[in-house]
């Protein structure tokens, strides 16, 4: 699994090696995860730290990584990267409306100290 953030297209991405070591690529976006959880169903998957994660996301079929060593990890990274995603979108949005009201007043506002321009 590798977890990257290129700015707004982040992506989680899974590779899968079936038979005879060809892959299988699959990319959910951090905004479209509604869901991620943990399956250990069985005492000897907590005991040894093995267990499922089940990342389910808007308009695609539930995706299932099962034998995962510390599955609770996996689970906090995903939702770690959603969450610094959703926090840089939020700064991303936020400056783009200060720069839209400068925009609308002509540029005229108030300085950093609370006065008017000088």
């Amino acid at each position: 699994m590798v977890l990257r953030a290129p700015r707004a297209d982040i992506q989680i991405a899974t590779q899968k090696r079936p038979l005879f070591g060809s892959r299988k690529r699959r990319e959910i976006r951090l905004d479209r995860i509604q869901t991620v959880s943990v399956e250990q169903p069985r005492r000897v998957q907590v005991i040894l730290g093995f267990g499922t994660v089940v990342v389910e996301a808007a308009g695609n079929r539930p995706e299932f990584w099962h034998g995962l060593p510390n599955p609770g990890a996996v689970w906090a990274a995903i939702l770690e990267a959603e969450e610094r995603y959703i926090d840089q979108r939020e700064a991303e949005l936020r400056r783009q409306v200060q720069e839209a009201a400068l925009q609308a007043t002509g540029g005229a506002g108030t300085s950093r100290t609370g006065r008017g321009r000088c």
